[in-house]
């Protein structure tokens, strides 16, 4: 599986690969300094293998690099990020 990041403007998306064929992907708007982190979805053929948290961990890596905020809006990364100590200062 490869993740591919995509920014166009204020849009950005992690796109999940398997060979060519898009499994999944985490997307949202990048407003100033926050990451609002709107939608992931990983497509029905490829659930239930860890690619939500594989795409989760591309979009915390995203964040720490380019000392970004974070919004959590989409209901998978609120949980995630709620239950991540190591990024409870990067939420807002």
């Amino acid at each position: 599986m490869e993740v591919k990041l995509q920014i166009h403007r204020d849009q950005f998306s992690f796109d999940l690969f398997d060979n060519q064929i898009q499994a999944g992907y985490l997307s949202g708007k990048i407003s100033g300094n926050v990451v609002i982190a709107e939608h992931t979805i990983v497509f029905e053929q490829y659930q239930g293998r860890g690619l939500a948290d594989k795409l989760y961990s591309s979009l915390i890596e995203f964040i720490e690099l380019n000392n970004y905020k974070l919004h959590p809006v989409c209901s998978y990364v609120v949980k995630k990020a709620s239950q991540d100590e190591k990024i409870k200062n990067l939420i807002i």
